[in-house]
């Protein structure tokens, strides 16, 4: 084999050529690609978002949130039903049976809460149906984009936040896990392209400044329920 290498390494145009060739074709071929790299995954979860204006928290769990479980019972392959109530806002997570019919349930499921609307206080904003999946989970989001660039999640994560699509919980944690990954992304970048005198400056601080992260989130929030999936609602109505 060593032969075979030593007339490869001396034919320098001919390896250039090959290499511009194998790039221009996967460069087409990426276009035709049959599949998908993050393929969207439905996960037989929906979350019901209703809005009641200038309402506290018990109101909300007692007029809208207890009112739209109720109408639920019996629907068919329900595994759980998860509701939080907030202020002005009642969040409900239902999760279906695995390899179930998600289409049929979620139909189902938007008849059986609208038909309850009457039953509701006057002046709720209509229910928002969600449906959750793989697009929607914002750990990966915060990890990937703080590998580059922290600001991009933190702003995202803001107007998120601003326009009532996600709580502060939720928001907050995803922010230290963006810039927990920027730090670390950071401590690589001087190990591998930068002095080592320099990393060993560096490594107690970056250290100390990822404890304090990692240490933050776990006194801080309930991971339990951090890592529960909260959906972007869309309009009105079911999601797709």
């Amino acid at each position: 084999m060593k032969p075979f290498f030593h007339y490869v390494l001396r034919q320098g145009v001919l390896v250039n050529l090959l290499f511009m060739l194998s790039m221009a074709v996967g460069f087409f071929a990426l276009f035709d690609l049959p599949i998908e790299r993050y393929p969207n995954v439905h996960m037989g979860k929906i979350q019901i978002t209703t809005i009641f204006p200038s309402a506290s928290p018990e109101e909300v769990e007692a007029l809208v949130s207890r009112e739209i479980e109720e109408a639920l019972d019996n629907l068919e392959s329900v595994e759980f039903i998860q509701s939080t109530s907030y202020r002005e806002r009642s969040v409900i997570i239902v999760k279906f049976i695995d390899d179930t019919d998600y289409e049929q349930l979620y139909d189902e499921l938007r008849l059986k809460v609208l038909s309850i609307m009457n039953e509701l206080p006057k002046g709720i904003d209509p229910p928002v149906f969600t449906e959750i999946n793989v697009d929607q989970w914002l750990p990966a989001v915060a990890v990937v984009s703080g590998l580059t660039d922290a600001d991009a999640i933190a702003f995202s994560l803001s107007n998120l936040h601003r326009a009532g699509l996600v709580s502060t919980e939720w928001a907050s944690f995803n922010l230290v896990l963006g810039a927990l990954s920027n730090t670390f992304m950071k401590l690589f970048l001087v190990l591998t392209l930068g002095h080592r005198e320099l990393f060993r400056h560096l490594l107690v601080a970056f250290v100390i400044i990822g404890a304090a992260g990692i240490f933050a989130m776990a006194l801080h929030y309930d991971l339990s329920q951090a890592l529960q999936f909260e959906g972007v609602p869309a309009v009105p109505g079911m999601a797709n």
